[in-house]
């Protein structure tokens, strides 16, 4: 039990949830609120998205594959080099998938019945968990290039170990070209001499 928290004489309340800079924290750090969360607001997109698609009118296939790609799958995944090691956990991982596989059955006229591997299939798209891990190894290898990163690699339960994704001699090889690039610092001072007349 905490002490009880005052600020300005008026009493702060409990809770099991606070939202930092768009990420849902939770006491439990299961990262369950988050992901229940970020699927609330994908499902808003979905409805968004299923006034604009129809089958005589609105956008077509590739426009609303292109839609899901570049709006619904970041409003998802925002914050996920934060919270990706809720994706070792099958309910949030089956819990993303549904949700993503709802969004693309809307977007291609699927039945209801057909299997979500045949629609990933159809759509050409990759699953949700699998771009998730794609986006946290960039940012660990943009962070690590650029000297930001402060990765405990000794510290096998740290959210910021990346053995288990994937392994450290492809790590290396998995940094682009844009991030291997040595910075340099350029703030120097220098003088300029006023032309007279």
């Amino acid at each position: 039990k905490f002490k009880e928290v005052k600020i300005f004489g008026g009493k702060v309340p409990e809770t099991t949830t606070t939202k930092y800079l768009g990420v849902y924290i939770d006491n439990k750090l299961n990262w369950n609120y988050h992901t229940t969360k970020a699927l609330e607001k994908g499902r808003r997109t979905l409805c968004a998205a299923r006034s604009l698609i129809g089958k005589k009118y609105g956008l077509n296939t590739n426009m609303a594959l292109w839609i899901i790609e570049q709006v619904w799958t970041p409003r998802v995944l925002y914050g996920i080099s934060v919270w990706w090691k809720a994706l070792e956990r099958v309910k949030i991982r089956q819990k993303l998938l549904i949700g993503q596989g709802k969004i693309l059955q809307t977007a291609l006229g699927c039945m209801d019945s057909t299997p979500r591997a045949a629609i990933f299939a159809l759509s050409n798209t990759t699953q949700l968990d699998i771009k998730a891990k794609k986006i946290v190894v960039k940012t660990a290898n943009r962070l690590k290039a650029t000297g930001q990163w402060k990765g405990q690699n000794n510290y096998k339960q740290s959210h910021t170990n990346l053995s288990n994704l994937i392994p450290e001699n492809l790590l290396r090889k998995t940094i682009n070209a844009d991030t291997n690039i040595n910075f340099t610092n350029v703030s120097f001072a220098f003088n300029m001499d006023e032309e007279k007349e």
